[in-house]
């Protein structure tokens, strides 16, 4: 009886997370734009990832959407937070152009050195130089450079950031 309802409740959430809206002005980037051979070699395309970022045993979801009027690109993630989920945009960029290079992937948890950690930079005042990440994170990338982990602050509630590469 007990895996009957936890399957049914991992159902439901998956149905959320499919039907789940779009922010209202944005949508999901075309075949076209998204077209680079660099993308190739994993199936969603370094556009998409889904895991429980925040620990609740419901999978959740981040994405690249494009702005539907004029030029522009976002990182959303689509957090659970109780029976519902909550929208985050991790970073905007002004320039849909930027979409050809940028990805993400995830990052396992676990210990992380940061890019102040292998000493790319100076670590700024209460920047570590070691991440734990207590569950899987998103691994946001410039193609063939730098990368930051977006990682689940359970205190805050939020996200931060932190840089892995230069």
């Amino acid at each position: 009886m007990r895996i009957i309802k936890l399957s049914f409740i991992i159902a439901v959430a998956l149905l959320n997370i499919a039907a789940m809206p779009l922010p209202d002005g944005w949508r999901n980037p075309t075949a076209k734009e998204t077209s680079q051979d660099w993308r190739n070699d994993k199936h969603h395309r370094y556009l998409s990832v889904k895991s429980d970022f925040n620990g609740d045993g419901i999978t959740d979801e981040a994405k690249f959407l494009v702005k539907q009027r004029g030029q522009g690109l976002a990182l959303f993630a689509f957090v659970s937070q109780g029976k519902e989920f909550r929208r985050f945009m991790l970073d905007e960029l002004e320039d849909v152009g930027w979409l050809e290079v940028m990805g993400i992937d995830l990052a396992p948890k676990g210990k992380h050195t940061t890019a102040c950690g292998k000493g790319y930079f100076d670590c700024d005042p209460g920047e570590p130089k070691q991440v734990t990440l207590t569950w899987p994170s998103i691994n946001y990338f410039k193609e063939e450079s730098a990368s930051s982990f977006f990682y689940w602050h359970e205190k805050s509630k939020k996200f931060k950031r932190v840089w892995i590469s230069d």
